[in-house]
């Protein structure tokens, strides 16, 4: 019996690496993909689509969901749709894809996201539009300085040592300045509210009482817009919860998995 297929995708400016050690509590019970939202735009389909039906084209989709939605259809198979677990901007892909193509994932996991990163209409749970803008300006003078920043609110309440941030502020460079800011102008756009009460996809949204970067109340304003959710509050931890608790946050998806009820 083959094992369902099971797609963890990173956010911005991280790396695979960055959820590792959660997905790799699911290696034996399921096919693991782990991924970042950089990385996954660049899942052609050309691959995909020699070992399933013709992928079908969504022309107002992101290139970050091009690629998700390429994978879902080389992976799909007819008792197993595919799982999503996206942490951060890889939950907001996993989110647009949902909205998309609902009939590609069976379950749906959101860690840190948000269907609005920035604030706007009517929607104050989210980053100034402007900041935003500010941030893809001081990225292309000063890359190491606006990374450092980042991961120092993403790893709040914990104060992490100047020689871990570090590691990451290299890894995220190596990503790529332009497509680091293509990841920064996707967030700035991106819309979902309006669709959300069409996915009926079974979906648990996880997030950290002391996130920075998307506040608590963005997963919560997801868990009243979604007809078929459920919502978990990591007290004391911020935005990096696959980080912190990548044990506690493991068996909570597996729990969410295995409850067929």
């Amino acid at each position: 019996m083959k094992r369902p297929p099971l797609i963890f995708i990173a956010g911005w400016g991280n790396t695979a690496q960055a959820l590792h050690r959660v997905a790799s509590e699911f290696d034996e019970s399921y096919d693991v993909r782990v991924s970042s939202s950089h990385e996954i735009a660049s899942w052609s389909d050309t691959t995909h689509q020699s070992r399933s039906k013709a992928v079908k084209k969504t022309s107002h989709i992101s290139s970050y969901a091009e690629g998700l939605q390429s994978a879902l259809y080389g992976l799909e198979r007819k008792d197993n749709p595919s799982i999503v677990v996206g942490w951060s901007a890889g939950g907001v892909v996993a989110l647009e894809i949902a909205c998309e193509n609902p009939e590609l994932i069976e379950r749906l996991v959101l860690i840190g996201a948000t269907p609005k990163f920035c604030t706007g209409d009517g929607y104050p749970w989210g980053v100034a539009a402007r900041n935003v803008r500010a941030m893809v300006l001081q990225i292309r003078k000063d890359p190491k300085a606006v990374l450092y920043r980042f991961f120092q609110d993403v790893s709040w309440p914990v104060v992490e040592s100047e020689s871990s941030i570090n590691e990451k502020v290299t890894a995220a460079c190596h990503i790529g300045i332009e497509h680091l800011v293509h990841g920064l102008e996707y967030l700035r756009t991106m819309d979902l509210r309006d669709k959300l009460k069409a996915v009926k996809i079974p979906t648990l949204i996880i997030h950290g009482r002391e996130d920075r970067i998307i506040p608590w109340q963005a997963g919560a304003w997801l868990n009243n817009s979604l007809p078929n959710s459920s919502s978990i509050i990591h007290e004391g931890v911020g935005h990096n919860i696959p980080v912190r608790r990548p044990v506690v946050l493991a068996s909570q998806i597996r729990e969410f998995l295995e409850n067929r009820c």
